[in-house]
């Protein structure tokens, strides 16, 4: 009996050796299976972020075209045939992040990452076509009109992109992790450092807010802003004083696009030349020449004048650049090589002028103007430099238009505008304006009709 219970003893002690050394097998492999994950979708997210940072450093430049990135390399693609050779690069952006995929996360890493980007509506996201109730929800893009998506992976309507990558490790471990770059909803007033806002301000509209990357300062109880007043830094206000939304510091920094005029020369009709002479955009015609005789092109009529008939109406001074002083002009877009100063009254509320000014000096207003964009345009003033106005320029609510300042900005007098003001408040070239106000009677309405895009990263996920 006792060699019996012996050898069932040392049965039993062999059995849970053997299964103590299996489960350490098995606890070894999941544990190198976790390292190897681990390893693989840390490559994954460094892909993200490296995508991230490239693509949103591209769309700091305004103009750029998002959707040509869904195109590849090539821009280039062909709608009817999937298999076509201008397809293969479809959603690759190797030529942003430099070299041939897949990328090491580090020299010599085992780890590496590839990435992809896709239009949000892109049948490969689902693996199915959306239908049509899914493409109504993802509705987006300027407003109005929010128009749907429309299925086509290569055209993004409401502006929201997904980037894919995966990342791959040792024994053929592969993580795939998604995010979604989307929009963000612009204020009224948008100013990357400080701002005072006081005096009998009226920012108004279903987007009138206002911040600052800098500190908001409020001076008064005669502001009103409709929606929010935040900043980066701190909000100083009057304690009785209480916006319409939130009244809030240390939010989250929101992106300011790189303003430079010559970004939009394309839009241009006419250039107003350094020298005096309004050239057509590709300097071979010469409409006129003010550099002797200042009023040399105030006079002259332009082809395609309009209304037809209208004299350009600017005058020129080496000194001082180009200015428009009388009542009349033609409506264009015109792009200033100098400075710009509108010093006369054209335009009424029921008939304004159709201008457009886009300069790489300053720009000045010191009429009572009466404006709108240029039909062509959403813009109404771009300046390299500073924006000071303190008359009582007009631009209708039905026609907002973008104000874009890479300097500084001083608003005051009694000017009634519509639209979207962005600073970028780079370090100060010119002294016309030395710190970031809007002061007065000013009324800035905002609806969104026209908006500057910055985008963030909104959500993210991971794939199984």
């Amino acid at each position: 009996m006792a060699l019996v219970s012996a050898l069932i003893l040392l049965l039993v002690v062999s059995g849970l050796a053997l299964a103590l050394t299996t489960s350490g097998r098995i606890e070894v492999a999941l544990s190198d299976n976790e390292e190897l994950y681990a390893g693989a979708r840390a490559a994954a997210e460094s892909g993200l972020n490296h995508a991230a940072v490239v693509i949103l450093q591209s769309t700091n430049n305004p103009t750029f075209p998002l959707s040509n990135l869904l195109r590849g390399p090539d821009s280039a693609i062909d709608p009817g045939n999937q298999a076509a050779s201008e397809n293969a690069d479809n959603g690759i952006i190797s030529h942003l992040i430099g070299g041939t995929p897949p990328w090491p996360v580090a020299s010599g890493s085992a780890y590496s990452y590839n990435v992809r980007l896709f239009d949000d509506d892109d049948p490969a996201m689902k693996g199915t076509a959306f239908t049509a109730a899914e493409l109504a929800a993802m509705a987006g893009g300027p407003v109005p009109p929010n128009q749907p998506e429309d299925g086509n992976r290569y055209n993004d309507v409401n502006r929201r992109l997904v980037i894919r990558a995966t990342g791959f490790g040792p024994r053929g471990t592969r993580v795939v992790l998604e995010q979604m770059l989307t929009p963000i909803k612009m204020p009224a007033l948008l100013v990357d450092g400080d701002v005072l806002v006081g005096g009998n301000v009226q920012i108004v509209g279903s987007q009138g807010s206002v911040h600052a990357n800098g500190d908001l300062t409020i001076s008064g109880t005669g502001v009103t802003i409709a929606e929010s007043a935040t900043a980066t830094g701190t909000v100083t206000a009057d304690v009785s004083w209480d916006p319409g939304g939130l009244a809030a510091g240390g939010m989250p920094r929101i992106p300011v696009p790189d303003v430079h005029a010559i970004d939009y020369f394309a839009d241009a009709d006419f250039v107003l030349e350094a020298d005096g002479r309004i050239t057509n955009p590709s300097g071979a015609t010469v409409y006129c020449n003010a550099s002797v005789n200042s009023d040399a092109c105030r006079d002259v009529v332009p082809p395609g004048a309009q209304p037809p008939g209208t004299a350009f109406g600017w005058t020129f001074q080496a000194a001082t650049g180009w200015s428009l002083s009388q009542n009349s002009a033609n409506s264009a877009t015109y792009y200033a090589r100098s400075q710009v100063r509108i010093t006369g009254d054209p335009g009424t509320p029921a008939t304004p002028i159709f201008l457009t000014i886009i300069a790489e000096g300053n720009i000045e207003i010191v009429g009572n103007p009466e404006l709108r964009p240029e039909p062509a345009s959403e813009l109404q003033f771009v300046t390299d430099q500073d924006l000071r106005s303190e008359g009582d320029l007009g631009v209708p609510l039905a026609f907002e238009g973008r104000i874009l300042v890479r300097e500084q900005v001083e608003l005051a007098g009694n000017p009634a505008l519509a639209g979207q003001v962005i600073v970028q408040d780079v370090p100060s070239v010119s002294t016309l304006v030395t710190s970031n106000s809007v002061t007065g009677s000013v009324t800035l309405s905002y609806t969104g009709l026209v908006e500057t895009v910055a985008y963030t990263v909104s959500g993210w996920r991971e794939n199984p």
